[in-house]
């Protein structure tokens, strides 16, 4: 009998669908391997932290694909596996894992599928990163293209979990229809812990440092949303930071920008023409233990607008026309949380600054709305979860 010729990509879905058979019936060794961005930041961050915080008897690992990452964690005696290493092994590895923590899509925080397959036996928690103000993933399948390649691996990743945890009942509906998850879990967000206390040594790893000038000044943080590959991203737009520092330095703060982690860093030599009353982060870094510092927040559609309730300062929703153009709503939202700003120019700004007072109720009640747990006992409720789903492998 004639033998099939197998195509390379065949044979690739042949070597991962084994992998994924396999994994399913291995026996796996009680062990957590953590999953986060590129940076060390969100909240697989400060889960992995809040788990090394206790003694379980098991393994506690960072995963990652940063050659740099992963030295500094060494150098600070962190548990860390680097995912770029030899790939047979690294599969040997995540053979063994009992439970993988994700707080971003599957697909990307795993890097091929070959070590997705190799996961598919174990527990897989979704943290997210946070309260949404769009529609995601399955709600999109009506205007998606689902025979494109790229679409199919993102939407066949994000729904590769069996739990997810969600800080608020409003929210349990969305996260189901959006990953086609069933189990969810009701816990508050790790990184909001630190809007609300201080940030220990090991949570300000990969934290901007803003000097004191800066600081004692006070800064608006301008934190807009990812827009795709298609556009570029939002910040680069010289009229729009000109608007934006010229608000800030009228009502006597500095400005600070907050890229999204899927954006492209920004030109050096444009950073350091800045005027010194605006700084640029890292995309990657982790802004939340300055989170709280900030006096106003400016964004479109991002999770932070969620978050940034727990510090209960003003927040300005401004609308690129790239985003006008999407039509995103702004989900789960019976009152908007601050003042609408329509206009590209400083007097907009300036007026929706001026009634602030007004939103301080919406804030209040949609704060109450959103986190039905408390925020300073997410870690310690996660830590729980996480424990009992090992001790059950």
């Amino acid at each position: 009998m004639e033998k099939i010729k197998l195509s390379r990509e065949m044979m690739a879905h042949d070597t991962a669908e084994n992998l994924r058979i396999i994994s399913m019936k291995k026996r796996k060794q009680p062990s957590v391997l953590v999953l986060g961005r590129d940076g060390f930041s969100d909240n697989s961050k400060y889960l992995y932290l809040a788990l090394l915080a206790k003694s379980h008897g098991y393994p506690v690992i960072w995963g990652t694909f940063n050659h740099d990452l992963q030295k500094e964690l060494e150098r600070r005696n962190l548990p860390v596996f680097n995912l770029s290493g030899d790939p047979a092994r690294t599969v040997t590895i995540l053979m063994e894992i009992s439970c993988v923590v994700y707080c971003t899509n599957p697909t990307i925080a795993t890097g091929n599928f070959f070590y997705r397959a190799a996961l598919a036996g174990a527990y897989k928690f979704q943290l997210w990163h946070g309260i949404g103000l769009k529609k995601i993933d399955l709600q999109n399948t009506a205007t998606m293209n689902l025979l494109k390649p790229s679409t199919l691996s993102q939407l066949a990743g994000v729904v590769d979990i069996d739990e997810v945890i969600s800080p608020s009942g409003i929210y349990d509906d969305q996260w189901r229809e959006a990953f086609g998850v069933e189990k969810v879990f009701r816990s508050g967000y790790p990184r909001n812990e630190v809007l609300l206390r201080e940030a220990s040594d090991y949570e300000l790893l990969n934290s901007p440092s803003l000097s004191d000038e800066f600081m004692n000044q006070g800064f608006v943080l301008y934190a807009p949303t990812y827009i795709g590959r298609e556009a570029l991203p939002i910040w680069r737009d010289a009229q729009l930071l000109s608007v934006l520092e010229k608000f800030a330095r009228h009502v006597g703060l500095g400005l600070v920008i907050k890229p999204h982690p899927f954006d492209p860093d920004p030109p050096q030599g444009r950073v350091r023409a800045l005027p010194p009353t605006i700084r640029f982060l890292n995309g990657n870094a982790d802004v939340y233990p300055i989170l709280k510092y900030a006096r106003a927040l400016v964004t479109d559609v991002s999770s932070l607008a969620s978050d940034f309730l727990l510090c209960d300062k003003p927040i300005l929703f401004f609308r690129s026309q790239a985003l006008e153009q999407r039509e995103y709503p702004l989900r789960c939202m019976p009152e908007i949380p601050g003042r609408h700003v329509r206009e590209e120019t400083p007097e907009a700004f300036i007026r929706a600054w001026e009634t602030m007072d007004e939103t301080a109720g919406a804030r209040e009640r949609l704060r109450r709305l959103y986190f039905e747990s408390d925020p300073l006992r997410a870690g310690d409720e996660l830590v729980g979860r996480i424990s009992e789903i090992v001790t059950k492998t």
